[in-house]
Parts: structure tokens; C-alpha cells; sequence
């Protein structure tokens, strides 16, 4: 069976009766499952889907990419919708995914905070929409080859560890490395393709844990976040020769990749409403 990708938020939208957000959240269908990756800012996804005929109620899982609240936001809707419904597919997430963080002027306890970034509400409050699992290692998705990359293992020399924000300790603050930063990857016979939600641990060592991890050394397609609006010349260059070198059929980044989308050899757009069928 294919797998279909729909993009149910992003920061853009062509449409005026889809709203857009800035955030992630895509619908994937592979025959067996349908999976919710990433929920956007807030609720608005559920019009969206409706928008585009694509029924919530079948979703068999959900699965959160990390707890940044542009990715985790739309869950307490999502959670309330399900209830109400007495629904409650499985929630597949990093453990650290709903740690407290936030973006902060200064260093340490002196700081101060300028936004909450992580989730915006209390984990409990899911409960009653669904079934919450906590991973960090490889989780099949079913059995059609969709898999939950668990905890990425940052390898790429030029990807190396870079903070975003502040993590919340009870001794104060620490720099925040997003190591519950995940992705899905599909395996097929025509290679695989990798689904990121920012690659806050390097887009290069999302595709190089997927291909290791699966044991694949083919890979049609990448699409999704790429976090690279902040990056600068010469590491943009080095990611370039490394999806030169990689060749995939598709490069399709968006939401967090910013101007670096344009260095992206065979860049597509993707924005909200937009979907592709991968063989």
C-alpha cells in the first residue's frame, strides 16, 4: 500500500478556507494505520482535516515529534474531541517530551523568561483522550514499515550540539539540547522516506539515524521541518553536499527551515492543504 502525507498545518497556506499556523501537523495513511504527527499551535487542525474529508476518528496513533509547544499545542483539543467521542488511539512521545522549558534573556537563575516553549498544559489532562506511551528507542507503527525513531543519535560532525532555549530544573536553569527531538521514517522497497517535526538535532543526523536504524541505505524522500532559519552560510553549504550526495527523489521542507530551503537541492514546496503519495 502507499503511504499518503497530508499537511493538515504549516506556516503557509494557498488556501483561504484551510487556516495556517506557525507549527507542524501531518496526517499519514499507509493502509494499515493513520497516524496524527505533531498537532500544531493549537485546534485548529481538527477544521482542517474536516476541510479536507480526512476523518480523526481512525486515527490509530498520534505521535508528538518533541513538546515544543508549535508542535504539541493542538493536543488538550485533539484529547477533548476523542473524549467526547470515547476514543482514545495510542500517543507515542519521547519521555522528555513535556519537560518544562522556556526561552530566557541572560544566563541562569539571574534570567528572564521571555516564553514558555514547551507544552502548554498538564500531561494528566490527556488522559481521557488517549493511550500514552513514552519511548526512546525504534517503535514500529503497525506493520506496513512506518517507524517512531526514538531518541536521535547525533553523529554528523558539522551538526553539532546547539541549544534552544532553557530547560527548567529545580535548582534553576540548563541549556536546552531537545533531546526528545524525534521522527518517523517509512520503509519501502524504493527507500525510505523520513518525516521530521524541526530536526532540532540536525536534519543530517535525522536521515543517518533513520538509515541505520532500518538498515537502509536508500532514501526517496525527506520532508518536514529542517530547523534551518538561523543557520548560516557554510553550514547551510555542508547540508546541501550532504542531500546532494544523498539524492533523494523529494526534498520537501518547510514550517522551521526557513531561507535555508533555498540551498536544498530539488526543494518543493509544502504548505497547509498539500499532500504526497509515496510507492
Amino acid at each position: 500500500m502507499p503511504l499518503t502525507i497530508t499537511v493538515l498545518v504549516e506556516n503557509h497556506s494557498p488556501r483561504s478556507d484551510l487556516r495556517a499556523g506557525r507549527g507542524l501537523c501531518l496526517h499519514l495513511d499507509d493502509g494499515e494505520n493513520r497516524v496524527l504527527f505533531d498537532t500544531g499551535p493549537d485546534g485548529r487542525f481538527i477544521d482542517n482535516a474536516a476541510t479536507l474529508g480526512i476523518d480523526l476518528a481512525r486515527l490509530t496513533h498520534v505521535v508528538l515529534s518533541h513538546g515544543h509547544y508549535d508542535h504539541s499545542g493542538g493536543l488538550p483539543a485533539l484529547a477533548k474531541w476523542n473524549a467526547e467521542r470515547g476514543l482514545r488511539p495510542r500517543l507515542i512521545m519521547h519521555p522528555a517530551a513535556f519537560a518544562q522549558r522556556s526561552a530566557r534573556l541572560g544566563h541562569g537563575r539571574w534570567s528572564i523568561g521571555l516564553r514558555e516553549l514547551g507544552a502548554p498544559f498538564d500531561p494528566a489532562s490527556l488522559l481521557a483522550g488517549f493511550e500514552i506511551e513514552t519511548r526512546r528507542e525504534l517503535t514500529p507503527i503497525g506493520e506496513s514499515g512506518l517507524f517512531y525513531l526514538g531518541e536521535i543519535h547525533r553523529v554528523i560532525p558539522f551538526e553539532k550540539h546547539k541549544a534552544f532555549g532553557w530547560l527548567h530544573q529545580s535548582d534553576g536553569f540548563a541549556a536546552d539540547y531537545v533531546a526528545d527531538d524525534s521522527a518517523l521514517a517509512w520503509h519501502s522497497p524504493h527507500g525510505l522516506v523520513v518525516i521530521s517535526g524541526c530536526a532540532h538535532s540536525g536534519i543530517c543526523n535525522v536521515v543517518e539515524h533513520a538509515r541505520v536504524s532500518l538498515n537502509a541505505s536508500r532514501v526517496q524522500a525527506v520532508l518536514g521541518g529542517f530547523h534551518l532559519r538561523t543557520a548560516g552560510p557554510g553550514h547551510l553549504g555542508k547540508v546541501r553536499r550532504y542531500f546532494q550526495q544523498l539524492a533523494p527523489e523529494l526534498v520537501a521542507a518547510c514550517h522551521c527551515t526557513g531561507w535555508g530551503r533555498h540551498w536544498l537541492p530539488g526543494q518543493q514546496a509544502l504548505a497547509t492543504g498539500a499532500y504526497r503519495i509515496f510507492h
